[in-house]
């Protein structure tokens, strides 16, 4: 076993919670046919379920990169979106930002406007699973949006990721001392059991690992007195000449 871990197995992670409320640790989860244990399993795979949705986990955060091809409009989400993340949608070609997911009452104005292909970036809006953009260029551009991921479980060679523990050896990618805590105050609550400590615990760990999770962004109250000309932000890096 590792001296420091970030993570923690399918069995691993139902043992000590067990161990750690008086019940008898298994050796197995998968295939074991003690009902406890097979409680343990599935409020184990809520819970990660649960977690997956409530917060933009780091460990989740996946880049989608959607090479655009004229004149198709409508592109598939990943199989394991779970939401995108917001202001991180980028056109990598024209180094311009693209606008979305717009609100149905916006992408029905533009539509019914004749706007598509009048604006400086590409807009798009989610439906059907899909992205769907305004208009594409002619010649390919590459989008990329970061997006939140169902993959809080990979298997034990690494390779194969999924929304749910199914092997024993399965490991869980949630920090683990935070993901126990949630465990065992859904057992409880699940048993019918008061949750008022074990759910403190929980949130407590959740909060924690939160603040961990990403850095901050820092927020100057200073004034800046510039005027919003040419600058950083507005040019590009290389390639403009003189």
């Amino acid at each position: 076993m590792a001296a420091f871990n970030r993570t923690i197995s399918l069995v691993d992670c139902i043992k000590q919670a067990m161990g750690q409320i008086g019940l008898t640790e298994p050796a197995t989860v998968i295939g074991n046919s003690d009902r406890t244990v097979n409680s343990f399993w599935r409020l184990l795979n809520q819970a990660g379920k649960w977690l997956s949705m409530k917060y933009e986990w780091e460990c989740l955060q996946r880049e989608h990169v959607i090479p655009t091809v004229s004149p198709t409009l409508a592109y598939d989400l990943p199989t394991d979106w779970n939401g995108y993340i917001p202001d991180t949608s980028w056109n990598l070609s024209s180094t311009l930002p693209t606008i979305g997911s717009l609100p149905m009452a916006s992408w029905q104005a533009i539509k019914a406007r004749s706007l598509s292909g009048q604006t400086i970036t590409l807009l798009y809006k989610l439906f059907n699973n899909q992205v769907n953009f305004d208009h594409v260029n002619s010649t390919s551009q590459n989008i990329s949006i970061w997006y939140n991921s169902r993959r809080w479980v990979v298997s034990a060679d690494g390779l194969t990721f999924k929304d749910e523990c199914t092997a024993n050896d399965d490991v869980i990618r949630f920090e683990p001392f935070m993901f126990i805590s949630v465990l065992k105050w859904k057992w409880r609550e699940a048993r019918g059991f008061s949750t008022v400590a074990a759910m403190k615990e929980a949130m407590d760990a959740i909060a924690a690992v939160q603040g961990r999770d990403e850095p901050p962004v820092t927020l100057s109250v200073v004034p800046v007195n510039t005027y919003p000309f040419l600058g950083v932000q507005n040019i590009p890096d290389s390639g403009y000449g003189l």
